[in-house]
């Protein structure tokens, strides 16, 4: 099946109870979190339409880990470290990004990454414009990588490439 037919077909998909589900996936994922070793620089995302919200996790983690959200800049991607998340603000396509003033981080211990659709194998479809798989690419050291979605958009397969990176794992709101 084609990348961009599933991408149509999953974005058509209706979600009931968004903020509910996405209150309960923060919860799980703070549980996971902190029984892990090691990883104090966390990587989130600003949801668009249809993804999970991570902000009751962003406010969770408060200042015992190091918080970053995504910011494009050109056609690269980059992490930059969030103190406050009421300061994300509007950037490219309208999702909220760091601003300039916050600083890059070298490297991210997890990204808790968005995605159209997966598989609870680890395939992650996402938007198409390729800015996860090209950070990834980019790292001396992959980071842990935790995939979320909500239930209606795990499929039991989906189209996947060899530069794809898999995820470690997949959290179900």
């Amino acid at each position: 099946m084609e990348k961009a037919l599933v991408r149509r077909e999953m974005r058509a998909v209706e979600v009931a109870d968004q903020a509910e589900r996405s209150d309960r996936l923060c919860d799980a994922l703070l549980v996971c979190l902190l029984k892990l070793e090691g990883v104090r620089k966390v990587g989130l995302y600003a949801a668009m339409r249809g993804e999970p919200s991570l902000h009751r996790l962003a406010l969770a983690l408060g200042q015992e880990y190091v918080v970053c959200y995504p910011r494009v800049m050109g056609e690269e991607m980059q992490f930059r470290h969030v103190e406050d998340v009421r300061n994300l603000q509007a950037g490219r396509w309208g999702i909220d990004e760091p601003n300039d003033e916050s600083p890059v981080l070298d490297a991210v211990d997890l990204i808790i990454c968005p995605g159209v659709a997966f598989t609870r194998q680890g395939v992650r479809l996402g938007q198409g414009k390729g800015f996860y798989d090209r950070y990834l690419a980019g790292q001396s050291k992959t980071p842990m990588l935790w995939g979320v979605q909500f239930a209606e958009r795990i499929k039991d397969t989906l189209p996947h490439e060899l530069h794809d990176v898999l995820m470690d794992r997949v959290f179900v709101a």
